[in-house]
């Protein structure tokens, strides 16, 4: 690639921010950001300006250019967000994005050359994405410095952004270039923005870059950001300035609020800011223990966390719409001030936020396109972590007598699809059926993986997942990248015993809407006597397994005998009917998939089949729903 003077410069301005940290990070930064930005606390304005040097990296000589302008979503009933959300933005509510100025480093002013496009739904009412167009153009392999003016309006926090009274979370705040790449990876030669609308049940996706941000906020107000804080200064007019600074990251977010209390940590390498409200102090060691837990977990597991820095942010009981959020470097959390120990929702979130650094961050998969490859292998990380750390049954709610764990949650969530066909996991995330999106792409897709773990095993799981991230960090894999990583390291191990590939169950599980439900039907013993036709006494027993569902997976029979002794049968799956036959012995009880390794099968109650009925199960659940319905009756006395 052609290395011209801006490109020269991003290095040399970046180079004392490379050699101050001391992990090792290596991205293309094909996108750099300089941004100065002042708050208007009363008003709710940004006035920014905004320098973005930009590679283009194809072989095409660029004309056109598109950009996100998100905060255009707040700015009407009629914008593709707000219709997707059947809500209606009042005057209060709105917010805005425009683009007073912009120019390119040759002089040419593209200030007139705006247009608003909806390359997703056509809605000529949505102002999300704007289409620039140059005549001069950008050359192949060359850089380009845009210099970029914009005023924007926070609306009332709804979804990820905004303000509540004086609290301010600031995400997608800022005009953001798409990404230019390829139409089909298999052909490399046509390329194409891809830059899609801002939708309700949709993320982001971007190229890497450095991001330096000045932010001018009135003194009081305590700041936290992206990237690590480089500077702050106070000015003449009772403001202050706050540097950050941000390498090879994918976006940049901040928050800003008078209320904030400050409590800083460095775990290994990492240095943790937490700006949580004062009434949760008590509830500080929850979240940053579940922070050092996933940090190890993560660094043990996948590969190392890269970052010299990760900023948590707790907001208050009335800016929770900012909660449960992940950007580069910066994550939010919640929680209530009296919140029981035993009910982990703050433990939860702060691990599910933690490990979108790994896969909405380093590898930054299109979360538009294919937001399984974040959400879903980032919540069946979460159910790993939360159930490794505070217990399989009881990691979500152990409280009150009532127990349960985060793993059979998500499993549970999916199995209360109305419809468990509504639609495949693989899909645009604007194109899901009402109700479905998280449902599928988090819960349906983690128990997609925790089957696929079931089946191949955690050792074979764990190298999938680390080799898939030490080849495609940085690089915005696909989903046929991630199954081809999955089929090279099950061959590797073993062999052909599950195919030449692991198409046939992506297929089923991802692609498909196939439904996954096994069962022993019957269980039979017979003595035979002696005749003609039979050589000598004995007992043939038998057992006789369905597959109900229109998936097969591989699986296993468990069978116990009355002697005591146990056999464990292999089974591929495939046959709607098999019937397992052994002799000498009598069966006590049998079960297919004893381990339950396959999280997607629907109804593990008819995984099983007994001679001899026991009741100590039913009276265990018995009691313990008696237990919560005398809770229940007491709260109705006072």
């Amino acid at each position: 690639m052609k290395i011209n003077t801006f490109f020269l410069l991003i290095l040399l301005f970046t180079s004392d921010f490379v050699s101050s940290q001391t992990k090792q990070i290596q991205s293309n930064r094909i996108a750099n950001y300089d941004i100065e930005v002042s708050l208007n606390t009363e008003n709710k304005i940004l006035k920014g300006k905004e320098i973005l040097i930009w590679t283009n990296t194809s072989r095409d000589t660029l004309h056109e250019f598109h950009f996100h302008l998100y905060l255009n979503a707040f700015k009407s009933k009629h914008s593709s967000f707000m219709q997707e959300l059947v809500n209606e933005a009042t005057k209060e509510d709105a917010g805005y994005i425009e683009i007073s100025e912009i120019k390119l480093s040759n002089g040419e002013n593209l200030t007139n050359n705006q247009q608003f496009i909806s390359p997703d739904d056509k809605n000529n009412q949505d102002e999300t994405v704007v289409k620039i167009k140059s005549k001069t153009g950008i050359l192949p392999d060359s850089t380009v410095k845009f210099e970029i003016h914009f005023t924007a309006k926070l609306p009332k926090l709804m979804f990820r952004t905004g303000y509540a009274k004086d609290y301010f979370f600031v995400a997608q705040w800022f005009p953001k270039i798409g990404v230019y790449e390829p139409e089909n990876k298999q052909d490399s030669s046509k390329w194409a923005w891809n830059c899609h609308q801002f939708h309700a049940h949709s993320e982001f996706y971007a190229d890497f870059g450095v991001y330096n941000v000045k932010i001018t906020v009135p003194e009081n107000y305590v700041v936290g950001g992206s990237g690590i804080l480089w500077d702050e200064k106070k000015n003449n007019n009772s403001s202050k300035t706050l540097h950050f600074k941000a390498n090879d990251v994918v976006d940049f977010a901040w928050t800003a609020s008078p209320n904030y209390m400050v409590y800083n940590e460095k775990w290994n390498e990492t240095s943790i800011t937490f700006l949580y409200q004062k009434e949760h102090k008590k509830q500080i060691k929850r979240h940053i223990d579940a922070l050092k837990f996933a940090i190890d977990y993560f660094e043990k597991n996948v590969g190392q966390y890269p970052y010299p820095s990760i900023t948590v942010i707790d907001p208050p009981l009335y800016g929770l719409g900012a909660g449960g959020m992940e950007y580069p470097m910066l994550i939010t959390v919640g929680t209530v001030k009296y919140l029981p120990e035993g009910i982990k929702i703050p433990e939860l979130t702060t691990i599910h936020e933690f490990g979108h650094q790994y896969f909405m961050g380093l590898i930054a998969t299109n979360e538009f396109e294919e937001a399984w490859l974040d959400e879903g292998i980032n919540s069946y990380y979460e159910t790993r972590i939360m159930d490794e750390v505070y217990g399989y049954s009881n990691s979500l709610i152990n409280f009150a007598g009532f127990t349960i764990g985060d793993g059979e949650t998500q499993r549970f969530d999916y199995l209360n699809l109305e419809n468990l066909r509504i639609a495949p996991i693989y899909n645009y995330a604007w194109n899901f059926p009402s109700q479905s999106y998280g449902t599928l792409v988090y819960s349906k897709a983690a128990a997609l993986l925790q089957t696929l773990e079931g089946i191949v095993g955690k050792e074979v799981m764990d190298r999938i997942m680390q080799t898939y991230f030490d080849e495609w960090k940085f690089k915005h894999p696909k989903t046929e990248d991630f199954i081809e990583i999955v089929s090279q390291i099950i061959k590797k191990k073993h062999g052909t015993l599950y195919g030449e590939n692991m198409n046939w169950f992506f297929e089923q599980t991802l692609f498909g809407t196939a439904v996954c439900d096994y069962a022993v039907e019957s269980i039979s013993n017979t003595e035979l006597i002696k005749g003609e036709d039979i050589e000598s006494d004995g007992i043939v027993s038998k057992v006789r397994v369905h597959r109900l569902g229109d998936m097969y997976l591989p699986n296993e029979l468990l069978v116990h005998f009355t002697d005591g002794t146990e056999i464990l049968e292999k089974w591929d799956g495939k046959a709607s009917t098999t019937v397992f036959t052994f002799k000498g012995k009598s069966i006590k009880w049998a079960q297919i998939d004893p381990e339950n390794k396959l999280k997607l099968d629907i109804n593990f109650s008819n995984n099983s089949k007994t001679l001899e009925p026991e009741n100590g199960v039913f009276w265990k659940y018995a009691e313990k729903l008696m237990f919560w319905l005398q809770n229940i009756m007491q709260l109705f006395v006072f």
